[in-house]
């Protein structure tokens, strides 16, 4: 009857497991009891929104290039594969430029977590005398689910050995 009436019921942790268990028994007026019973649970999974997980900030010298590993950058979504996890590129690196496999990067372009764990992806600096750069992305998944916006930003380091030029005067 507390089933029937709604009183009872099982409320799932959110976690990504498939199937939970729970055991019971049933006791009547008398003080009877069933033998222990065991309620098996299937659960259906929900496609999550991906998550960033982590991106490690990274620092290079002016006019260097830096490839990508899952190391600096990395989304998780469990019931998601990495290659089914795509960045979506919303705003380009000012000071330099992105990669896919050696093919520069446009605005909208994609690219997904394979690629970065692959070592794909790379950003180039184009050797002005800036000292950061950066670009931002969403993250979508197999269902269209999306992330918030993420900026990844880069520490440029002038180059210690780039040629000075040196004018004088003559009076």
């Amino acid at each position: 009857k507390d089933v029937d009436d709604g009183i009872v019921s099982y409320e799932h942790d959110g976690s990504e497991t498939t199937h939970d268990t729970f055991t019971f028994n049933v006791t009547d007026e008398t003080g009877q009891s069933t033998p222990n019973r065991v309620y098996n649970i299937n659960i259906h999974p929900v496609a999550d929104t991906p998550i960033l997980d982590y991106h490690t900030p990274v620092t290079l010298l002016e006019g260097e290039s830096h490839t990508f590993t899952k190391l600096r950058m990395n989304v998780v979504d469990l019931d998601t594969p990495d290659e089914e996890l795509i960045y979506h590129l919303q705003q380009l690196p000012e000071n330099g430029d992105l990669y896919l496999d050696g093919v520069a990067l446009t605005l909208d372009d994609t690219f997904s977590q394979e690629d970065v764990d692959t070592g794909l992806i790379s950003y180039t600096h184009n050797g002005s005398k800036t000292f950061d750069d950066s670009f931002s992305y969403n993250i979508h998944d197999d269902v269209d689910n999306e992330s918030p916006l993420a900026t990844f930003t880069l520490t440029v380091t002038p180059n210690p050995n780039a040629p000075s030029i040196s004018t004088s005067e003559l009076l």
